[in-house]
């Protein structure tokens, strides 16, 4: 399995198209209160729970992953693949992409 790189456009279609998928948003406390796409849920890849949090999730469900700018997206992505995670994809280049309305 390989993490899946999505541009923003890419990214939108899947959460579009799946509502089963799992929306994830690594971003600190105060990076999530700015702004978050809609329906995401918040599990801060800096904090001590992150690795518990992350092996509660679902592995047979597609995860999309997202951050500021795409860097801990991409790593948490790799992480999840070597966790037996089989559909995760990230958005290449952060939130900071994003053309949508956050919340």
């Amino acid at each position: 399995m390989n993490l899946i790189d999505l541009d923003a456009s890419s990214f939108k279609k899947c959460i579009d198209e799946d509502s089963n998928c799992v929306l994830i948003d690594v971003r600190t406390d105060m990076e999530f209160q700015s702004g978050s796409i809609a329906n995401a849920i918040q599990i801060d890849c800096s904090s001590k729970s992150f690795v518990e949090k992350i092996n509660k999730l679902d592995k047979t469900k597609r995860c999309l992953i997202y951050c500021h700018s795409g860097s801990r997206s991409f790593q948490v992505g790799q992480y999840m693949i070597s966790q037996g995670f089989t559909d995760v994809a990230h958005l290449e280049y952060g939130i900071i992409s994003w053309e949508s309305e956050l919340i």
